[in-house]
């Protein structure tokens, strides 16, 4: 089976009644899509933790728990990989099912408040998870 994850980052000022009277505007500022292949199962983790892990210039390694995610896992034929979003940057999610069961595509809406970055390829964190205060010596 075939995943396609996006991630689109909502435009809270856009208004469909605006752009049917011919005005422009974005529903999304940007988006991104991955396209996972060979899936054989897909889990979904609403009260996830997540364990960001970095490395100091000195080789030190740092560990980091981020609670309050919400984790897509996905089980290929060759590995395991977390998809993460930080609740405090999710604004919706939708999930679409395929015609032969199974999921095909998620999606990930993301808050526009809250300043968000990728901190890995499919990581979502805020700017205070991602550099902040919390990391430990492991």
């Amino acid at each position: 089976m075939k995943l396609q994850i996006e991630y689109k980052s909502v435009n809270v000022d856009f208004s469909t009644a605006q752009a049917d009277k011919g005005q422009t505007g974005q529903k999304y500022h940007w988006t991104k899509s991955l396209e996972i292949e060979d899936v054989e199962e897909v889990q979904l983790l609403e009260d996830g933790t997540f364990l960001l892990n970095a490395e100091l210039e000195d080789g030190t390694e740092l560990q980091k728990k981020i609670k309050d995610v919400f984790i897509l896992r996905v089980i290929t034929t060759h590995n395991q990989k977390d998809y993460v979003v930080s609740k405090a940057v999710l604004y919706d999610i939708d999930e679409i099912p395929g015609k032969k069961g199974g999921l095909e595509k998620f999606c990930f809406y993301l808050n526009e408040v809250t300043q968000t970055v990728e901190i890995l390829e499919g990581v979502f964190l805020t700017e205070e998870e991602a550099y902040g205060d919390g990391f430990e010596v492991v």
